[in-house]
């Protein structure tokens, strides 16, 4: 358990030995394992492994647009979404997002 309490908390935590961590404890399969569990632990692994590349792909794009506030936040990511399409290897992509009420009744 001294893996998951660090005596200081630190920025540099290093993400492979993390994965490594993860991917240790959802690997014990035992003759009381269940199809479930051993299916959900996959699928945790796969997720880490998949969110790492996606990340490595939205950080290498560049934009020539300037995004401010809370729907520009949103707008940036997906701009990054669609212009990384290449590189995920993906044909299409399908993005949703809300922006909540525009209700001004306050304003005046």
């Amino acid at each position: 358990l001294a893996e998951f309490y660090p005596q200081s908390v630190s920025s540099i935590l290093d993400k492979q030995a993390m994965k490594g961590i993860f991917a240790h404890l959802n690997n014990r399969t035992t003759a009381e394992s269940g199809l479930f569990g051993e299916h959900w632990s996959q699928a945790f692994v796969n997720a880490v492994d998949r969110r790492g590349i996606l990340k490595t792909a939205l950080d290498s794009v560049t934009l020539s647009q300037s995004y401010s506030g809370y729907a520009g936040g949103r707008l940036k990511m997906a701009a990054k979404i669609l212009r990384s399409r290449e590189s995920r290897e993906v044909n299409r992509d399908a993005i949703y997002f809300t922006l909540g009420g525009h209700d001004t009744h306050f304003d005046t």
